[in-house]
């Protein structure tokens, strides 16, 4: 396998190597022009890169030609990256060939030697067009030291981008519990039963992730979740059920649970889903659905082999749905669609 890994390595360095290079044609004055990349067989579409290069600014996710992503006072008070429109000083079209020449070289010969759960060095994808009009997508990650001649990348990089957005710095920005307060200002404190480790260690947090659609307070309940999970399991529906029950025994199980979780029945709205009651705090943007199961005929539901029964709400808009976990209660008369699956909704459910 390391044979044909090597290979296949060499042939696209010098399929990269061999296309890309610039003619002299004229243009609308008459004059040769070799400033712009025109006219060369390989032209770049995009450059993404995530650098793990330790910096002040919080700067670690160029996607040029779109927008680079900070994390500043606003990500403390969103929990989330902030996108900056990305105002570059060369073109894609400008680009000259034989710096497409280079950028694509060099990050065909990167090391692709990424460990999962490590910390990141880099995380580089080009999608660029070849010399025959295909569009081509290269992806190198690393969670060893930075290669030779990476400063030079780098520096290349930030000419294009216009801006001095990535660094040199040689020093790997560590995703820890100190970062993660850094960035969205959270402590221990603020993660029920555990640590902000223990939210790392079991959301899988690194810098991919935090560069991604990634949310501090969606991590913190997803671990809180997964410390649940094994009082939840047992009433995930491993098959579909239905038992009767009489409209007064459907009234007196919803007072009963919304009692459990300091919830009143004037939360109620009309529900925009058939065969639902809707619950929603607009306060807190809590919301679920609590469904009969002698509905179950009329419900619409859908099997995933990954992840077992899940209902298929009506997403209000033409021919679409989305898809959500639901559970039984204890003697599995009712259904409680929790849309956030918080746990401190739905083990009061199943008691």
């Amino acid at each position: 396998m390391k044979i044909i890994k090597i290979f296949t390595m060499t042939i696209a360095i010098l399929m990269l190597m061999s296309g890309c290079k610039v003619n002299n044609i004229k243009n609308n004055s008459g004059a040769a022009n070799t400033n712009g990349n025109t006219n060369k067989s390989c032209s770049i579409e995009k450059i993404d890169i995530i650098s793990g290069s330790k910096n002040v600014n919080h700067l670690y996710r160029v996607n040029y030609p779109y927008s680079y992503v900070i994390f500043d006072e606003k990500a403390k008070k969103d929990g989330r990256k902030t996108h900056i429109d990305l105002d570059y000083q060369i073109k894609r079209e400008d680009i000259s060939a034989e710096d497409v020449d280079y950028i694509l070289n060099y990050v065909a010969t990167l090391p692709d030697n990424y460990k999962f759960g490590t910390d990141l060095t880099y995380d580089v994808s080009i999608r660029y067009t070849d010399e025959s009009g295909e569009s081509i997508y290269l992806n190198k990650r690393s969670s060893e030291q930075f290669p030779s001649g990476w400063d030079d990348f780098v520096d290349k990089l930030n000419e294009i981008f216009g801006e001095e957005l990535l660094t040199k710095n040689k020093e790997i920005q560590a995703v820890t519990p100190e970062f993660l307060t850094e960035l969205f200002g959270v402590t221990d404190d603020d993660v029920k039963d555990g640590t902000l480790q223990n939210v790392i260690d079991s959301q899988f947090i690194d810098l991919i992730k935090l560069n991604d659609s990634f949310q501090i307070n969606e991590m913190l309940s997803r671990y809180y979740a997964s410390t649940k999970e094994e009082l939840i399991e047992p009433y995930r529906p491993k098959e579909l059920i239905s038992i009767d029950s009489t409209d007064d025994e459907y009234d007196k199980f919803v007072l009963k649970y919304l009692d459990k979780i300091g919830y009143d029945i004037s939360l109620e709205k009309d529900s925009d889903q058939e065969y639902f009651r809707y619950f929603r705090d607009d306060e807190t943007r809590k919301y679920f659905y609590i469904a009969k199961t002698s509905d179950i005929d009329k419900l619409p539901t859908v099997y995933d082999d990954l992840f077992g029964y899940q209902m298929a709400l009506d997403a209000h808009m033409e021919d679409m749905t989305f898809t959500v976990e639901f559970i039984y209660n204890s003697d599995k008369k009712f259904i409680l669609v929790p849309i956030d699956n918080d746990p401190d909704f739905i083990l009061p459910f199943v008691e």
